[in-house]
């Protein structure tokens, strides 16, 4: 930079241009501030894209269906509310479609999900919330698994479905659909076999059956059943007709059921 004494400098300085001194301040003062200004408008670019890809990332995905229990599933459910709403809420006609239901056919709760078992928040619900589901209430509650792939975004769900189905063809339907949310879904076809081999089925078979998409069509009379239920997202339950949408906590299911339990005259069970 130019100091006071440029005047008197030794002929062995570097040649410095010929112009005031406070001419090149002001001409360098005006590259700071356009670095400057580069620099913030580039931080502001980059905490924007990151807010797009992460900050929704973690959100989980929610639709609004005919008179859902899902604004007041939140931590710290506020029961009296839940049962409150669902004094009037409309009901739902859900059929068990395709899949075998686990549980006691005469439950007098059942939990229709329409589920994917590549999605994260279905994982989720299968491997913490359902089985607090089933030591709670036992055979008062039947579960029923419908395919709802969102093979948009997840690339294998539904060959997913499919394998479950070849497994329930040879009567581990459930333990299959379990095995997927635990280990996640493979990539490929013999990783589905590989898993088929773990649960002792009959390999070939069942392989002949994934390829063969058999189910395709069963798989989409699926999806189109919980479109038309106002699904547009996974996971959707419906419980005893009563929308709840998306992975809820345990206590949100609780409030639901327990009300199911005690209002018999008002849900139609006997």
């Amino acid at each position: 930079m130019p100091n006071a004494d440029a005047n008197t400098s030794s002929s062995l300085d570097e040649p410095r241009p010929n112009v005031q001194t406070t001419q090149s301040l002001s001409y360098q003062w005006g590259l700071w501030a356009k670095d400057i200004l580069s620099i913030l408008f580039g931080i502001i670019i980059g905490v924007g894209i990151g807010y797009l890809m992460w900050g929704r990332a973690e959100a989980p995905r929610t639709a609004e269906v005919t008179a859902p229990i899902s604004q007041t599933a939140v931590p710290g459910v506020d029961r009296e509310a839940v049962w409150k709403q669902m004094e009037t809420v409309k009901r739902a006609i859900v059929s068990d479609g395709y899949n075998p239901p686990s549980g006691d056919p005469n439950a007098p709760v059942t939990i229709v999900e329409f589920s994917d078992y590549q999605c994260p928040f279905c994982q989720k619900f299968h491997n913490e919330t359902l089985p607090l589901i089933r030591q709670k209430y036992g055979d008062k509650v039947r579960f029923v698994y419908r395919d709802f792939p969102l093979s948009q975004i997840h690339s294998f769900s539904v060959m997913a479905s499919t394998a479950a189905k070849c497994a329930g063809d040879q009567g581990k339907y459930w333990e299959y659909g379990d095995a997927l949310f635990v280990n996640g879904v493979p990539s490929d076809a013999t990783g589905f076999g590989n898993l088929a081999k773990l649960l002792g089925l009959d390999v070939s078979a069942f392989n002949q059956c994934l390829s063969s998409q058999k189910y395709n069509a069963i798989i989409q009379k699926d999806q189109d059943e919980g479109i038309s239920l106002g699904a547009q997202s996974t996971p959707s339950f419906f419980i005893n007709g009563v929308a709840v949408i998306g992975a809820q906590p345990f206590a949100a299911f609780e409030a639901v059921i327990d009300y199911e339990l005690t209002h018999p005259s008002q849900t139609g069970q006997k």
